[in-house]
């Protein structure tokens, strides 16, 4: 069954995922735009679900890069676009113009090309970066605070659904998602730390 992509216009059917034509259109929408980085569906939506759901309802554009995209479901049920991690990594760059990029702390450990966008979007400093499911690397320690997202009550009942949809345990989740902020600027980022 072909599947119509939000990002798409009205000649584009795709089976998926995002085509190139639909993930460079993205590019020109007004709203403001976060990119979550994660390794799987389920880490997205168990460790950053209500965020995502809640930036969606708050009418941010959210897109989700994930390795070979799966987890569609889940993630649409919290507001969330899914793409390929390697179709988003690769060039041009969209990352600049993002409002907001959260990415997960063991990709930001495991892959230069992530680490190269978080320097860069901290060397430009007007941007905020979000770093979760772990304690940020020893060179963000200087620039990255911890900060709780109080999720919304729609946000919870979303994200129990999504998990469902997952099939992941669904009883009560905390009401609050734990991340590190990261904010720069030119003198912010530590280029000495390992």
């Amino acid at each position: 069954m072909a599947v119509r992509s939000a990002f798409a216009d009205d000649n584009d059917v795709v089976t998926g995922d995002l085509t190139r034509r639909g993930v460079e259109a993205w590019r020109f929408r007004i709203r403001p735009r976060a990119v979550v980085v994660a390794p799987s569906a389920t880490d997205a939506v168990v460790r950053l679900g209500g965020w995502v759901f809640d930036k969606s309802i708050g009418g941010w554009e959210v897109m989700t890069a994930i390795p070979g995209g799966g987890g569609h479901r889940a993630l649409e049920i919290l507001g969330a676009r899914i793409v390929d991690l390697e179709e988003w990594l690769s060039p041009p760059k969209r990352w600049a113009s993002l409002e907001m990029l959260a990415v997960a702390s063991e990709l930001y450990a495991a892959d230069e090309r992530i680490r190269e966008i978080v320097r860069q979007r901290l060397v430009l400093g007007t941007k905020p970066n979000l770093v979760w499911g772990g304690p940020p690397a020893t060179e963000l320690h200087d620039v990255a605070t911890a900060t709780r997202h109080r999720i919304s009550v729609a946000g919870r009942a979303f994200k129990r659904t999504a998990l469902g949809a997952l099939e992941q345990d669904t009883a009560p989740q905390s009401d609050t998602e734990l991340f590190w902020t990261t904010h720069g600027g030119p003198s912010a980022f530590r280029t000495d730390a390992v």
